[in-house]
């Protein structure tokens, strides 16, 4: 009996697709942007150029949600949209 491997694709060329960019006045970004994984759908919060947080969810609807609700706490201390 064979069992099959197969790589992953390396994580830094998985497609992502932006959902958000806020703001400050200072220069300071924050980014939403979320990519398909081999388990899921990946939200991805990049704060000042650096992964601030990440998150994989089952369900794609739940990184939605979770998107514009961190969106709504960001705007709530003073971030605009790009």
């Amino acid at each position: 009996m064979a069992i099959g491997f197969h790589r992953l694709p390396n994580p830094k060329h998985i497609k992502q697709h932006v959902l958000w960019t806020l703001s400050k006045l200072d220069g300071r970004t924050v980014t939403a942007s979320v990519r398909q994984v081999p388990h899921g759908t990946e939200l991805i919060i990049v704060f000042k150029g650096e992964l601030l947080w990440s998150e994989v969810f089952t369900d794609s609807r739940n990184a939605g949600v979770l998107a514009d609700s961190t969106r709504r706490d960001w705007e709530a201390n003073g971030w605009t949209s790009v």
